[in-house]
């Protein structure tokens, strides 16, 4: 797989060097000029501290000029807005052509107590025990050169949101409410398209874990385009015709009627065809996947016809049937329509890794204060080393530029 791993700076001068030229138009909206140096001494300090990101760890790697409290007050307690940096890293995102769509990446990360904001004690399935959990959504601008996390959201429990006191010593603004899993994904995606000039691409997200339907009925509520993964299970309601494996647009006396998209799939074994297409995130660029598309409602409740959505069953050529199933509102119609969503279908995978082996070790998961504030700011301050890593690839338009330089 690619990015195995991170491309190291070389003199320190010049790791210096960059990371003011990447974090000086990303923190030009911090009102105060201290306020920018240590935002960016703090991206540094991520860069440069090895192990667990602490406040103690990032102070000690930047030296005697460096202030232990100063930082940990600059990060949790300061009140410059994260908002104005999240864009401006969108924007930086789009500049350089990372941004062929937006792909969430959620992020659940075990805590030791209950003390830090939004943690809730309840079961993860991945391990199959009941742990201390905190939950939140990654938005990434993502394209097969390169991916960036630009925005997050926290999701908060009840245990937060209805007491008061957590509230208080958290600082969690009043507007914040309790979100289900479908919910907090979609406002991360429309927070940040709440902000003028920022490119309409298509969300791309795994919904196995979510309601598929609650999720589907926000997307198509704020007229988002989409592509989302679902479970072999999940029931949609689609034409007679492609339940009964009669050629399209033959007359039929069965209604519509709701199946799993596996057994639709399968029913439609006659219209599956090959499709050529370029993975960002496999270790060949073209591939060839065996894809059918059906018309279908994501919601029953829905009158029968053919919607907007349509169901893309995916499957290698090498295996007997679909492996993945998607709904969109996407173009499907042509060859060229199901090379793109396919190539889209790819950007999950290429986001997950590089969340795991970029943007973790940036420490994205090591912020453990009480502050709601404080995590937004750190998780803002992890996306920008995150960008500045991107920036040293070789394939990066930036890293191009300096070795023409």
């Amino acid at each position: 797989m690619r990015h195995a791993s991170l491309a190291e700076p070389g003199t320190q001068a010049e790791e210096q060097g960059e990371v003011e030229d990447i974090c000086a138009p990303l923190f030009s909206s911090l009102p105060r000029r201290d306020q920018r140096v240590k935002a960016t001494n703090y991206v540094r300090g991520l860069l440069r501290a090895r192990g667990r990101k602490s406040v103690r760890n990032i102070a000690q790697v930047l030296g005697p000029d460096a202030s232990e409290q100063s930082l940990h007050h600059f990060v949790s307690e300061s009140t410059w807005d994260w908002w104005p940096v999240r864009h401006a890293l969108a924007r930086r995102s789009t500049e350089h052509g990372l941004t062929s769509a937006w792909v969430l990446q959620p992020m659940v990360v075990e805590k030791a107590g209950t003390h830090t904001v939004g943690v809730t004690r309840r079961f993860d399935a991945a391990s199959g025990r009941t742990m201390n959990l905190q939950s939140s959504y990654g938005v990434w601008a993502a394209s097969p050169r390169g991916n960036i996390p630009v925005s997050w959201r926290l999701q908060l429990p009840e245990e937060w949101t209805g007491n008061q006191e957590r509230r208080r010593q958290a600082a969690v603004p009043p507007e914040a409410a309790t979100e289900g899993l479908e919910e907090c994904a979609v406002r991360a995606c429309l927070e940040l398209a709440a902000h003028q000039g920022h490119p309409a691409r298509p969300l791309v997200a795994d919904a196995r874990a979510m309601d598929v339907v609650a999720l589907v009925r926000l997307l198509e509520s704020a007229g988002r385009p989409f592509l989302v993964r679902v479970p072999d299970c999940t029931p949609v309601l689609a034409p007679a015709p492609f339940l009964s494996g009669q050629p399209v647009g033959a007359p039929s006396l069965r209604p519509a009627a709701i199946r799993p998209v596996e057994l639709i799939s399968a029913t439609v074994r006659s219209l599956r065809r090959p499709v050529v297409w370029h993975d960002p995130a496999g270790p060949r660029q073209m591939r060839t996947s065996i894809v059918s598309t059906v018309p279908v409602r994501a919601d029953p409740r829905d009158e029968p016809g053919n919607g907007p959505l349509h169901l893309v069953s995916t499957g290698s050529t090498l295996a007997p049937g679909p492996a993945e199933h998607w709904l969109t509102n996407l173009p499907s119609h042509v060859p060229g329509d199901l090379s793109r969503l396919l190539h889209l279908t790819g950007l999950l995978a290429q986001v997950a890794q590089d969340a795991s082996t970029i943007t973790e070790r940036v420490g994205i998961r090591d912020y453990t204060g009480r502050s709601f504030g404080g995590w937004h700011r750190h998780m803002t301050l992890a996306s920008v080393a995150h960008a500045v890593i991107m920036a040293r690839r070789p394939s990066s338009p930036q890293a191009r530029i300096r070795a023409r330089v």
